[in-house]
């Protein structure tokens, strides 16, 4: 874990040396395109990350490893952090009702299968969706099972 520590802090780095670069209230021609590319291609890969890792973390659920668990959900939330600082936000879609301009539905579960949620509500989600916080532009749409 100490080297996933380790690549964490140093993306950090890399992220606050470009973040002046990265402010929403900047005009375009102060970012350069190549600049702009090599942040977009950052955020991209840190989405990735979030998604190998939500991978890992429902696996080691699933053979009982706890503390593995919540190691791993520290890590995902410092990667979640690190695109919180750059203007990326994730988009709630757990318990919420299907918005089809943020979220897919790749699959449904019958309302009888659980007591709490509601027809239409999200169950379960697949991959995480992100937007501009500042803009509000979707990065990703949500992939998630809901409620029939």
């Amino acid at each position: 874990m100490t080297t996933e520590s380790t690549y964490i802090q140093e993306f950090r780095k890399v992220l606050q040396e470009l973040k002046p670069i990265t402010r929403m209230d900047s005009e375009p021609e102060e970012i350069g395109k190549d600049q702009q590319q090599e942040v977009n291609e950052l955020i991209q890969l840190t989405i990735q990350a979030v998604d190998a890792m939500d991978l890992i973390f429902q696996s080691a659920l699933k053979m009982n490893l706890k503390e593995w668990g919540e190691q791993i959900e520290v890590i995902i939330n410092d990667y979640l952090k690190i695109l919180e600082s750059q203007g990326i936000e994730e988009i709630k879609s757990l318990g919420q009702f299907i918005n089809g301009d943020t979220m897919t539905s790749i699959g449904t579960i019958p309302e009888s299968f659980q007591a709490e949620l509601q027809k239409f509500q999200v169950f379960g989600v697949h991959e995480r969706g992100f937007r501009d916080k500042h803009t509000g532009r979707l990065i990703r749409e949500a992939k998630v099972i809901t409620i029939y």
